[in-house]
C-alpha cells in the first residue's frame, strides 16, 4: 500500500465484470500457494472445534458494560455459541477434494489494489491468512460489497442488502476463478479470456471437458452459499469481542448485531426452501 502508486477497489466495483473477473485470478493464484508447513485445518473448523472465540464472547457477555439495547443485542446474539449452533455450521461444513485452500479470510475492496500503471490486481494485509475453505473468501468478498465503512455518522457504517450482487455476477466469478486456478499454466491470451466469452469457452473445450466444468462451477457456487453464513457468523462473534472499546468510535455492537441478522436470514433461507437450480452459462455448442 505504501509503495504501489495504486488506489483501493470500490465495494460496488464487484459489478465490473473485468475488475471482477481480475480478483478472481488474483484470488485463484493465492489459493494455489502450498505451504506445507501450515496446519491444513479450515481456520472455520478448527474455531468451531477449539470454541476459543465463543469462549471470548460469552465472558465479554457478562460484563457490566452494556445498555438495555446493547444487552437485548447479546441475547439474541449469544445462542450463537451454543452447541445447536455450532452442530448445524459443523453439518454443512464443504467436503469436497478441492474445498481447503491457503486463504486470505479478510478479502474485501480495502484489502484489494489497483495498480495505477497496469491496472493489475493486488491483493494486501495477509494478517488473518491461514488454510480455509475456498468458499470464504469469495464469500466474504462478496458480502462485504454491501457494507460502506465511510459512513462519517453513526454507528459509522452503513449496509444496503439490495447492493448485494445477483446470482450472475457470483457465477461469473467462480466460472473466471476456476477458469484461472485450473489453466493458469496453459498457454491462452488472457486478455481475451477475460473479455471475450467465446474465447474464455474454447480454452475450456480444448483442455478439459465443459460437462465437468459446469459441475464444478455448481459445486463451487454451493460452497460459497453455505460460506456466506460462516463469514457473517466469524464477524458477528469476532465484533462482539471488538465493542466496548473507548478508543474505538465505531460501533462494533450494532454491526455485530446487523450481520447477525443476515446470518438468521441465509440461515432461513438455506433451511427454507430448496435452492432453484442455476443455470449455467457455459453451454456445449
Amino acid at each position: 500500500e505504501e509503495f504501489y502508486e495504486s488506489r483501493a477497489l470500490k465495494p460496488s466495483e464487484v459489478s465490473n465484470k473485468i475488475i471482477r473477473r481480475s480478483v478472481a485470478k488474483s484470488l485463484a493464484s493465492l489459493h494455489k500457494v502450498d505451504l506445507a508447513e501450515l496446519d491444513k485445518m479450515p481456520m472455520f473448523m478448527k474455531m468451531l472445534e477449539e470454541k476459543g472465540l465463543m469462549k471470548v464472547v460469552e465472558e465479554k457477555a457478562k460484563k457490566d458494560i452494556f445498555s438495555t439495547i446493547e444487552q437485548k443485542w447479546l441475547y439474541e446474539i449469544l445462542p450463537l455459541t451454543s452447541e445447536d449452533e455450532i452442530a448445524f455450521l459443523k453439518e454443512v461444513v464443504p467436503t469436497g477434494k478441492d474445498s481447503v485452500v491457503f486463504s486470505h479470510n479478510d478479502l474485501h475492496s480495502q484489502n484489494i489494489l489497483i495498480l495505477d500503471k497496469t491496472q493489475k490486481i493486488v491483493l494486501i494485509d495477509y494478517e488473518y491468512s491461514s488454510y480455509n475453505y475456498r468458499g470464504y473468501d469469495i464469500a466474504n468478498f462478496f458480502n462485504e460489497s454491501i457494507i460502506d465503512y465511510n459512513n462519517p455518522n453513526y454507528p459509522y457504517y452503513s449496509i444496503d442488502s439490495n447492493k448485494y450482487p445477483s446470482d450472475y455476477d457470483l457465477i461469473d466469478f467462480i466460472k473466471y476463478y476456476l477458469f484461472f486456478f485450473k489453466f493458469s499454466e496453459i498457454q491462452f491470451d488472457e486478455t481475451l479470456a477475460l473479455n471475450d466469452d467465446d474465447y474464455f469457452k474454447q480454452v475450456i473445450k480444448d483442455n478439459y471437458n465443459l460437462d465437468e466444468f459446469n459441475l464444478e462451477i455448481e459445486q463451487l457456487f454451493e460452497e460459497v452459499r453455505v460460506c456466506t453464513m460462516f463469514s457473517h457468523y466469524y464477524w458477528v462473534l469476532w465484533s462482539v469481542v471488538m465493542s466496548k472499546n473507548p478508543d474505538i468510535q465505531f460501533d462494533y455492537l450494532h454491526y455485530a448485531h446487523k450481520r447477525y441478522e443476515i446470518y438468521q436470514k441465509l440461515k432461513q433461507d438455506y433451511y427454507g426452501s430448496e435452492y432453484p437450480k442455476i443455470q449455467m452459462i457455459l453451454l456445449n455448442h
